[in-house]
């Protein structure tokens, strides 16, 4: 008979994540992966905030199954593209600009659960998950060193 799993209490997080290291080799007061959480530069672990609708359809197209990022790039020019990077029906990640209905701007060949988006120089280098920065030229999605 498998044995079964016991849940277990840890309060000590100041070790942070540690994605390099084996997860067998993890010291008690690291963990490898945090859903829902933030983890602060002493180790404080805080919820992280809830979730807000803020579009609806028609707006969302019918294959996206869930938001994993919303994004704003400010142009110095005075634009805003709103970026959405989202889980389609057949479990890929796409990118999309913001609008009525929302421009699908690539799919990323990686899935994560916690894609990342950053401004730099007004462009937005995104990340999904633990793969190379991706920059976005308003026209298609290349690694950063073909850039």
């Amino acid at each position: 008979m498998p044995q079964e799993f016991k849940p277990i209490t840890k309060v000590d997080f100041s070790g942070g994540i540690n994605v390099t290291d084996s997860p067998w080799s993890l010291k008690p007061n690291e963990l490898l992966r945090a859903t829902n959480v933030i983890l602060d530069n002493a180790g404080a672990l805080n919820v992280r905030d809830g979730v807000v609708t803020v579009e609806t359809s028609p707006q969302i197209p019918a294959t996206v199954t869930s938001v994993l990022n919303i994004h704003s790039l400010p142009r110095t020019d005075g634009r805003v593209y709103r970026l959405r990077i989202t889980r389609e029906l057949d479990g890929t990640q796409q990118l999309y600009r913001g609008g009525t209905p929302w421009h699908a701007l690539g799919a990323f060949a990686l899935q994560y659960d916690t894609p990342t988006a950053v401004n730099f120089l007004d462009q937005t280098l995104i990340t999904d998950g633990y793969a190379r920065a991706l920059r976005h030229r308003w026209r298609h999605l290349c690694p950063d060193s073909a850039v």
